[in-house]
């Protein structure tokens, strides 16, 4: 990408990482190599931007995956702390992502985009 003087990279980064800390679980492993992500993408985003590489992150809240499911006992508790009363669709997160590699993000650059359905804002 820096040889050809374009390109785009979403980086995955989560909720987690810079806005919330887990509850009940416990996770500080976790936690901090999302914030590793987010913080990465950030500085290469100051080091590529400006040879035409755009890097951004997405930080999703939780999604209605198989992980999750085993995770049933939390559910309500998680469910009830995000203002949307649901989980993200793996959908709703695939959209994002396409979004920051498409040409409608063309001046997005070290942004990371929240999708947590309002969790954080509790």
């Amino acid at each position: 990408m820096l040889e050809q003087g374009h390109g785009r990279i979403v980086n995955i980064s989560s909720m987690s990482g810079n806005h919330i800390v887990n509850f009940p679980q416990r996770q500080c492993a976790y936690n901090a190599s999302k914030a590793g992500v987010t913080a990465l993408t950030k500085s290469l985003a100051v080091e590529w931007g400006p040879r035409g590489v755009r890097v951004n992150a997405l930080s999703p809240g939780y999604v209605d995956t198989p992980l999750n499911a085993l995770k049933h006992h939390q559910h309500e508790g998680w469910k009830d702390r995000t203002v949307l009363r649901r989980f993200a669709d793996t959908t709703e997160i695939a959209a994002a992502v396409g979004y920051l590699l498409s040409d409608e993000a063309a001046f997005c650059c070290g942004t990371e985009l929240l999708i947590d359905g309002g969790y954080s804002l509790w």
